[in-house]
């Protein structure tokens, strides 16, 4: 009998960790996701910006330049 609620045991101890690692994993794909949203969001504000004052160019490097550092 506690052999198998000792199995039991483990395999549910298992489970939740598993569980915390894929909540774990979603929660940083999801930061991540919400990360590449807002850059590109900034990009495409800068480059509007950039196309009206005749500067696309120079200030898009700048702005990419920004962004990496």
């Amino acid at each position: 009998k506690s052999v198998l609620e000792n199995e039991k045991r483990k395999k549910v101890e298992q489970a939740q960790i598993e569980i915390q690692q894929n909540i774990a994993a979603s929660k940083a794909k999801k930061e991540q996701a919400v990360k590449k949203n807002q850059q590109n969001a900034l990009m495409a504000e800068l480059q509007s910006k950039c196309k009206k004052d005749n500067h696309y160019k120079d200030a898009e490097d700048g702005a990419i330049e920004n962004i990496i550092s």
